[in-house]
């Protein structure tokens, strides 16, 4: 199955547990282990509210009073963790340690956000945003990225994600010093068949009326280390009403949230404001996740289970019962010799009935 069918699996099962039609089967009974090293709100409550309503439970590591503040190393933590669930999410600052977990434990891990590269449940929750407004006429629209686009995880996800769409067209409008590499543009500009030396807007004359969808997003200033040039960005840049008034009837406005200076609170009033119906598609959503999630992880322990064990495996269980009664002592002995092919005899029995 193509990755384009899978979200549109995904996003036909979200539509059905909206509408309760769908039982949930897979995810009762379940522990999700939530593990965020940096500060969530939406995405780790939106998944503890999915993962109860599908009948599960939810554990929550929080950092202040851990080990942590003993020295334990964020690897050890997690790798413990794992122990008390039957998947992980996992939010940290370094990008790389995501790929480090999936390697190291036994459960299913979701990426709820690695530092400033991805966040691809977000990215799925903004496609699947723009299909319940669009439906299948999201993949034609013209889409401008406003905001941090060198450090937004969210940007990032969502136009990859839209690289499964190529006739959607892509637009930036970049807050100072927050500019895309132009390796980013250039193999975007690619993909979607666009030119690349107009898909970056400068100027504060925008004119929001050409596009379809107004994607926003904060400045990252927890990942730049210059305050005075954070200063100077934060109060440069604001969307407001005027702004939303300029859009097309049809069009709508996107924020992964949190939200700071960049969107007024008055735009919440106007027709094309959608990101508070975006946060709530969220649920639905990751109960999507959730499910499909456990259901694909029985599978592949099912499969797993019902090979009869290996010829290696049939010898360490044999030695581990002939070491229990300590054969060598007594292996002349015809009583132990009785003794020891019954014994064999039970563990097949055994291994048997455990494996088919």
């Amino acid at each position: 199955m193509t990755n384009s069918k899978k979200i549109q699996t995904l996003f036909h099962l979200s539509q059905l547990i909206a509408k309760q039609q769908y039982v949930p089967k897979y995810a009762q009974g379940k522990v999700l282990v939530e593990a965020f090293f940096e500060p969530s709100t939406r995405t780790a409550l939106s998944f503890e509210c999915a993962m109860k309503k599908l009948g599960g439970e939810v554990i929550t590591f929080h950092q202040q009073g851990s080990s942590k503040i003993k020295g334990e190393s964020d690897m050890d933590t997690i790798m413990t963790l794992s122990h008390y669930g039957d998947a992980l999410i996992l939010r940290h600052p370094d990008h790389d340690l995501y790929e480090q977990v999936v390697n190291n434990i036994h459960i299913p891990v979701i990426n709820g956000g690695n530092g400033a590269n991805l966040h691809p449940t977000q990215a799925l929750l903004d496609l699947y945003t723009l299909y319940k407004r669009f439906g299948d006429d999201f993949q034609y629209k013209k889409i401008l990225f406003v905001g941090d686009i060198k450090q937004s995880r969210t940007i990032h996800s969502f136009v990859h994600l839209l690289e499964l769409y190529p006739k959607t067209q892509i637009y930036f409008h970049p807050y100072l010093n927050c500019e895309p590499e132009y390796t980013y543009i250039n193999h975007i500009s690619r993909i979607h068949n666009q030119d690349e030396t107009k898909m970056i807007v400068y100027g504060n004359d925008i004119d929001y009326g050409n596009y379809d969808v107004v994607y926003l997003t904060r400045y990252q200033k927890e990942r730049h280390v210059d305050s005075a040039s954070t200063t100077m960005v934060m109060s440069s840049y604001r969307f407001t009403y005027e702004n939303a008034n300029d859009m097309h009837e049809n069009a709508i406005i996107m924020h992964p949230f949190p939200r700071n200076q960049e969107l007024d609170t008055m735009v919440d009033s106007t027709p094309q404001a959608y990101y508070f119906q975006q946060s709530k598609y969220g649920v639905e959503l990751r109960m999507a996740i959730l499910e499909t999630l456990f259901k694909e992880s029985q599978q592949k322990h099912t499969v797993n289970t019902i090979s009869f064990p290996k010829t290696k495996q049939i010898m360490e269980t044999t030695m581990f019962y002939c070491n229990a009664i300590n054969i060598g002592t007594f292996i002349h002995n015809r009583n132990a010799i009785h003794v020891c092919f019954m014994l064999f005899i039970y563990m097949c029995t055994h291994l048997f009935l455990h494996y088919t």
